[in-house]
């Protein structure tokens, strides 16, 4: 009986550990402070696989950051381990967007610099996605989170590739040209918006670490997605935090979607049962001008163009080519498809494409290199229970 409630009482302390390091860790993760006024700073941008990537000094050096809004400020392990003074300060458990739970380290760095102003006492956190093969493909060194966004008023202007940020709003012209939609926040400053499709209300994040532009949970209760046409992506890679996974994933065509006063047509988006949120994401600074506000609740929108909005159909082969174990090979298969009724499925070896073979060293090769298949018609050659077979195919349209 002693040795239970022995146990008994270690599975509290431990409740009680997880609890404690929990609080402590959103706390920091929330923490930035900025003591400069009057500033007004401009810094370009670039992007990379769709996500908005700029410049921090730290300690004398820049270092290549995302800007993200649905996560927390990260670094590297390299990166931390080159900074000096920085020691571990707390821990937290975390789900990734595919569902994956793993454990972070927490640390607090004296400052850095963005565009020459300075942000001090930065929360941030070590995850392992940093060290993974396809964040190190795109030479980067971690992630800039809402813990330091709350501090100023953010503009980003994707036709000019400039981001401004500054103390008066009034400085910003989206303010005054753009419509204005209130955001949601949670403890560590993570925005969210209000989406309405047909009749429902869904509350998404807006993470501009999201690099497409709309993916929604897939409840098999639900009924907000059901009617609308859809096509199955079979296989799809994933790459969200710490984990890769390979799942299939529905492309649905929504026929509208509401944000406050804008209306959004025929929108693409990916419904999935294993994402852990639903989130609106970084191809929204394709079609406007956005300036956010994370501690007063709002944010504008500027269309950059009119008649630009959204993706509203898919054009393909039927498939998607993937980089794994030093091979090229079939990535996701639409299903419907031609691809799909020709007997193309994930995971096939390619020989090669329009009689030209490939050949990359690694992953970050692949991905850096490869470029997309041109044209309306295209040949492929894939091993298939260890023989060769030449499929034709033409550019159709999937969705």
């Amino acid at each position: 009986m002693k040795k239970i409630a022995y146990y008994l009482l270690f599975a509290v302390i431990l409740s009680g550990c997880s609890t404690f390091h929990r609080m402590k860790s959103n706390k920091i993760l929330a923490n930035a402070d900025m003591n400069s006024s009057s500033f007004y700073a401009v810094v370009p941008f670039e992007y990379i696989s769709s996500l908005p990537v700029f410049e921090v000094s730290i300690q004398g050096e820049n270092y290549r950051f995302i800007f993200d809004t649905g996560g927390y400020t990260v670094f590297s392990d390299e990166l931390t381990n080159r900074l000096n003074g920085v020691k571990k300060a707390s821990y937290i458990d975390v789900k990734d967007g595919n569902s994956t739970i793993s454990r972070i380290d927490t640390y607090v760095l004296n400052k850095l610099e963005i565009g020459g102003i300075t942000f001090s006492d930065v929360g941030f956190a070590n995850i392992g996605f940093t060290e993974s093969e396809w964040f190190k493909c795109l030479g980067l060194d971690g992630t800039i989170g809402p813990n330091i966004m709350k501090e100023a008023f953010w503009q980003f202007d994707s036709k000019t590739q400039l981001i401004t940020f500054t103390d008066n709003k009034n400085k910003l012209d989206v303010v005054s040209s753009g419509i204005k939609v209130p955001i949601y926040t949670d403890n560590v400053f993570k925005p969210s918006v209000d989406l309405k499709i047909g009749n429902d209300t869904k509350r998404v994040g807006f993470d501009t670490g999201f690099n497409s532009f709309l993916k929604l949970i897939d409840k098999p209760e639900s009924s907000v997605l059901k009617g609308y046409p859809s096509v199955v992506r079979l296989g799809n890679r994933s790459n969200a935090g710490n984990s890769v996974i390979y799942s299939d994933t529905r492309m649905i065509k929504v026929d509208s979607i509401k944000l406050n006063g804008l209306i959004f047509k025929d929108v693409i988006t990916s419904v999935g049962d294993r994402f852990s949120s639903d989130l609106l994401g970084s191809k929204l600074f394709d079609y406007f001008r956005i300036m956010m506000d994370l501690s007063g609740g709002e944010m504008y929108l500027d269309e950059i163009e009119e008649d630009t909005l959204m993706q509203n159909s898919i054009e393909s082969f039927g498939f998607g080519l993937d980089f794994r174990d030093g091979k090229v090979v079939i990535d996701y298969v639409y299903q419907p498809s031609t691809a799909n009724k020709k007997g193309i499925k994930p995971g096939q070896l390619v020989l090669n494409i329009n009689g030209q073979n490939f050949e990359y060293s690694s992953y970050c090769d692949f991905i850096n290199n490869f470029k997309d298949i041109g044209g309306e018609a295209m040949e492929i050659e894939l091993l298939i229970d260890n023989k060769p077979y030449l499929i034709s195919l033409t550019k159709e349209k999937i969705l």
